[in-house]
């Protein structure tokens, strides 16, 4: 009988070291995936908020100001 209830007690510290094991692994990465979906978020809002034609206005106005010389004009980018 003793070396069944080891067998038992071994498997039921087994089964929960396992269980604890899984159990970490997953919340470390739900709070990897709920991060990243925290960054892609705001990521999308952003993008979301961007104003394209403006931004291409932008660029046209400081093309038009800029040197045409080759070197002053890699530096002001």
């Amino acid at each position: 009988m003793q070396l069944e209830e080891a067998i038992t007690d071994f498997q039921r510290q087994k089964l929960e070291a396992i269980k604890t094991i899984f159990t970490d692994f997953i919340t470390v990465e739900m709070l990897f995936h709920a991060k990243a979906l925290e960054v892609y978020t705001h990521t999308f809002r952003n993008l979301e908020a961007m104003n394209t034609q403006k931004d291409l206005e932008v660029f046209c106005d400081n093309d038009t100001t800029r040197s045409t010389d080759t070197h002053t004009h890699l530096w002001s980018i």
